[in-house]
């Protein structure tokens, strides 16, 4: 075992004993940018957390896999946590989907955000589109009439000679040529 010195405050210094090493902890929100003022993870035995000011830390995450709904489990922590000792605060009990529902609450309202902006300006594309199309349908009407007056002719013309070119016999077509 080796020690080693948490300097604090200019001047004090406690003791600690190293029980162990681990390989380093990355400690980062999902998407993956490192939490203002965090600059590292050191594991520590609770009751050696306590500050040169002998304050017990601010704060303490605890995880639990549960076997069953979690809202049953908060309780038993509780208890546990009160036989165990008494003066240790137990916070906000929540399960984990909670805790990155809220953490992603920011993109997720971005992103929302975003979407809404996209939706409206590909109506008012779709509204300004329509109303241009609509417009220079309007101004032509009398062309789209003459156009498809000629189509009809078209048609027509080609009907009678088609129908009688259905009615050959494909042999004597073959023999003709």
């Amino acid at each position: 075992m080796s020690r080693w010195t948490v300097v604090e405050q200019a001047g004090q210094e406690d003791w600690r004993t190293v029980v162990g090493v681990v390989g380093d902890v990355g400690q980062h929100d999902l998407t993956g940018r490192r939490p203002q003022g965090v600059a590292g993870t050191m594991y520590m035995a609770y009751p050696q957390s306590v500050t040169t000011a002998r304050r017990l830390p601010a704060a303490m995450t605890l995880l639990l896999r549960t076997e069953g709904p979690p809202a049953g489990v908060s309780r038993e922590v509780r208890d546990l946590m009160r036989r165990l000792d008494p003066d240790v605060p137990v916070g906000a009990v929540r399960p984990l989907a909670a805790v990155v529902s809220s953490s992603v609450a920011p993109s997720r309202s971005l992103v929302w955000l975003f979407g809404a902006f996209g939706g409206s300006a590909l109506l008012l594309a779709a509204v300004g589109i329509f109303g241009v199309v609509s417009h220079a349908t309007a101004q032509r009407t009398y062309e789209i009439g003459v156009g498809g007056l000629v189509v009809v002719t078209a048609l027509l013309a080609g009907l009678l000679p088609a129908r009688r070119a259905a009615g050959v016999d494909p042999l004597a077509a073959l023999r003709a040529d």
